[in-house]
């Protein structure tokens, strides 16, 4: 009898446990350094999928990402640095925006006891995938396309 009660609530409780394992929060500072604010945003995109935390959550990983670019853009169309350190500069600001938002769930899941999933594949996706970002951004604003 208990399990027919039980039953409506086991999937919503099943929803809640990650099915794989996270990877840490802490390796997307990897893809901030090389791949900008684009690079970190996908990278935190996949942590924050495998720490399955909300969709707001995650929607706001990707505002925080967009605020990097535009950090980034602004960086390079406003100071003397060059188009690489802007970029990276925007990712690392990035980065620790979303860092916190997804501390507490990942610390949450280390306090469980269970391993981390390797970051390398996911992290040079992103990192190649940021600097491919950072160089179609680059070209497409008439103010950095200047200086490349």
């Amino acid at each position: 009898m208990p399990d027919q009660r039980d039953a409506p609530f086991r999937p919503v409780l099943q929803d809640h446990q990650p099915v794989e394992p996270s990877y840490n929060v802490f390796s997307g500072v990897f893809p901030a350094i090389i791949g900008g604010s684009v690079g970190t945003t996908l990278g935190m995109l996949a942590i924050a999928r495998r720490l399955r935390v909300s969709p707001a959550v995650q929607a706001a990983v990707v505002g925080i990402g967009v605020v990097g670019v535009a950090i980034g853009v602004a960086l390079a169309l406003g100071t003397t640095l060059s188009n690489a350190v802007s970029f990276r500069a925007g990712g690392l600001a990035a980065f620790a925006g979303q860092l916190p938002l997804l501390l507490r769930p990942f610390r949450a899941w280390q306090a469980r006891g269970d391993d981390v999933a390797s970051f390398w594949g996911v992290g040079v996706a992103a990192t190649i995938a940021g600097l491919l970002a950072s160089v179609v951004i680059g070209l497409s604003v008439p103010g950095i396309r200047d200086t490349l």
